[in-house]
């Protein structure tokens, strides 16, 4: 099983959009130099190894070695392959970015634009991204409270992490207290119709890749070749993981004759294509002026959509779904009257 870790990318995340563009997570530490030859299984062997280089070289950090190394040694060796790394974006933190780490340790001495470094890196693979808003308030608390790096050990925090990597929504205490329409009002409904894409998400990837599989177990992969990224290698759950919506409704569209055609009523791909179209419009339009365009006709009709599509293939899903879709509509009355 992989371990969880919260992860800073630079002090204040300012090495964010490097790490991300370029797949890694790294660390400098005023360690300038390559440290396999330092990097033992044992943790207290790398501290009594290397702490009195470190203070040598950095002798301004005597006070700080122990920590400065603790988190060097985890980065660099504590960390696993396969392991789990949850960054935040930037400084004015919107949402994290979830990885796996897919590699040993590697110095990489390049320089960035600016000038600085992070020499001590491991290649990740990102393949998910969670909103701010949807992380309980006892689980960003406890990200504040770490460093560069930290372990996450806690079991309902991490039971939370796998939730929402699965875009399922956590219900906190003070989440059923406040009222789900209040909440329907303080939602724009560009991030109404996000939010149900999101929701619908996991449940359509593991539909998709379970109908192909059924069919074609040998071959299943290649029937996903249209999509950007999907992986033709790796685990049944990788593959799962690595698709949007927009490529599950390809894959529907391509493979609607001899996969979908025989589960599917054809009036689902009309709605499947109903929704790609949605999807388009929203990734287009990223901008104030649109989402000020929507009202809620516009929603209704997304939501109800995403209903009818979702039904036979998750009920419990589509009932989700409606369930927004009714709130929108207790609202419309109650301005009404």
């Amino acid at each position: 099983m992989p371990e969880y870790y919260k992860f800073m990318l630079g002090k204040e995340s300012k090495y964010a959009n490097e790490c991300y563009a370029e797949k890694f997570i790294g660390t400098w530490y005023d360690a300038d130099e390559d440290l396999s030859n330092y990097l033992y299984d044992d943790k207290n062997e790398f501290y009594r190894i290397y702490k009195p280089i470190y203070i040598a070289k950095n002798p301004k950090k005597k006070e700080s070695a122990d920590s400065d190394c603790e988190q060097i040694w985890t980065i660099c060796k504590g960390i696993k392959k396969d392991d789990i790394v949850i960054c935040p974006d930037s400084k004015n933190i919107k949402k994290y970015y979830v990885g796996k780490v897919i590699n040993d340790y590697e110095y990489v001495s390049v320089r960035f634009k600016n000038g600085e470094i992070q020499p001590h890196r491991r290649q990740v693979e990102w393949f998910y991204e969670i909103d701010k808003k949807e992380i309980p308030k006892d689980l960003l608390e406890d990200f504040k409270r770490s460093k560069t790096v930290k372990a996450i050990n806690n079991g309902k925090h991490i039971e939370n992490i796998k939730k929402l990597i699965r875009g399922e929504k956590i219900i906190t205490q003070q989440k059923k207290i406040n009222k789900k329409k209040e909440q329907i009002i303080k939602d724009d409904y560009f991030f109404i119709i996000n939010k149900a894409f999101r929701i619908i998400l996991p449940h359509l990837a593991e539909f998709v890749c379970s109908s192909l599989k059924e069919r074609d177990n040998k071959n299943w992969r290649q029937r996903c070749a249209m999509v950007q990224n999907f992986p033709q290698k790796g685990s049944y759950e990788e593959c799962v993981y690595s698709l949007d919506i927009q490529g599950c409704l390809n894959i529907i569209e391509k493979n609607w004759l001899d996969v979908f055609g025989s589960k599917l009523k054809i009036n689902l791909r009309t709605w499947a294509r109903e929704l790609k179209d949605i999807r388009n419009d929203i990734d287009a339009h990223y901008n104030t002026q649109t989402i000020k365009s929507l009202n809620e006709e516009d929603v209704e009709r997304a939501l109800d959509t995403m209903v009818r599509f979702m039904d036979p293939i998750n009920k419990g899903i589509a009932e989700e779904i409606r369930s927004i879709k009714n709130n929108i509509k207790f609202e419309k009355q109650s301005k009404n009257h």
